[in-house]
């Protein structure tokens, strides 16, 4: 099963999807595979410069290289490694995670994850980065507005989505979530991982 792993960036997306790695999971790079394999149909200058991904495209793509083979390959290492964590090997081998904040555009994930992080902690985290303030504030405002949980929404009309918390500084707690909803195979009855838990309103409501 192919698994969306999506989120505003900043909302730690690359560290979780690393530490998946670490645990045995095979994690493929959305953005990595596009550009290696020729599925960039432009740029959006009006947002930096932002790669646009031929997401249908590549969807075929991934269903055709990783259908079968499921975790042979994983942009972090090979899944063989020693330190790949034994106790998750059964449901490991029963995933594909892709990571990147338009994965959940992705014909081929039955299921998506969405990091969330608070506001005001994403401004921190983005600023740091050096970003410009447009930009910054574009992604700060989409993450309040729920903008990615709706996409998700519109595409996995089954409701097979779930949101973790990624602004806690506990990256480690977040991968361990997502784990457990593998292991649970990602059954709507996790409570703890269920839509409406996050509610920015405040945020906004101070903005304007």
């Amino acid at each position: 099963m192919f698994v969306a792993l999506t989120g505003t960036p900043g909302t730690g997306k690359t560290t979780v999807a690393e530490l998946l790695s670490r645990r045995g999971f095979t994690v493929l790079d959305v953005k990595k595979l596009a550009v290696e394999n020729g599925f960039i149909l432009g740029s959006d200058d009006e947002r930096g410069g932002s790669l646009i991904v031929d997401t249908d495209s590549l969807s075929e793509w991934v269903m055709k290289r990783y259908g079968k083979q499921g975790g042979s390959e994983n942009i972090f290492g090979n899944t063989d490694r020693k330190d790949a964590d034994p106790s998750v090997r059964p449901i490991s081998e029963n995933y594909v995670f892709l990571e990147g904040h338009v994965a959940h555009l992705m014909e081929c994930c039955e299921v998506v994850v969405i990091l969330r992080c608070d506001p005001k902690i994403l401004y921190q985290r983005l600023s740091s980065r050096g970003w410009p303030a447009k930009k910054i504030e574009e992604n700060v405002d989409a993450e309040a507005l729920d903008v990615i949980l709706c996409e998700a929404l519109e595409y996995y009309e089954n409701g097979d989505v779930f949101e973790i918390d990624g602004g806690t500084g506990d990256p480690e707690a977040a991968a361990s979530a997502i784990i457990e909803l593998a292991n649970a195979e990602f059954k709507k009855e996790s409570p703890d991982y269920m839509l409406g838990k996050f509610d920015w309103s405040d945020y906004l409501l101070e903005k304007y």
